[in-house]
């Protein structure tokens, strides 16, 4: 969770999509240290001032909980996961055809073919 909150002060600072690339080419079945966390972030470009004392002050903790609690509520059991009008999508097990198809037959069918407001 600490690198979800690393994310959320990525964030911040407008760089969530360079902290997340950093983050995931050092993943390691061992988990993320907060010194790859840390060499992620000042790779990602961030100020690292103001990303230690979010990241040390524990700024998200509360946010990225909440998340996750609502994702268990809701059962969701790894990510990438999706839930589209309340059916669960395990992205891990899909192509991003075969996801798109699926979501496609749920949509309404006017939405599906680009109709709606």
């Amino acid at each position: 969770m600490r690198a979800a909150e690393g994310g959320e002060c990525a964030a911040d600072q407008g760089k969530f999509v360079a902290y997340h690339d950093a983050v995931y080419a050092r993943q390691r079945s061992t988990g993320f240290t907060d010194s790859i966390l840390y060499d992620a972030a000042d790779e990602a470009g961030l100020d690292m001032d103001v990303f230690r004392a979010c990241y040390d002050n524990r700024q998200h903790a509360a946010a990225v909980q909440a998340s996750f609690e609502e994702g268990r509520a809701l059962g969701v059991i790894a990510t990438p996961w999706v839930i589209v009008n309340g059916v669960h999508l395990d992205f891990t097990q899909l192509t991003v055809e075969t996801f798109l198809d699926y979501v496609r037959r749920l949509l309404p069918a006017d939405a599906a073919a680009g109709g709606g407001s």
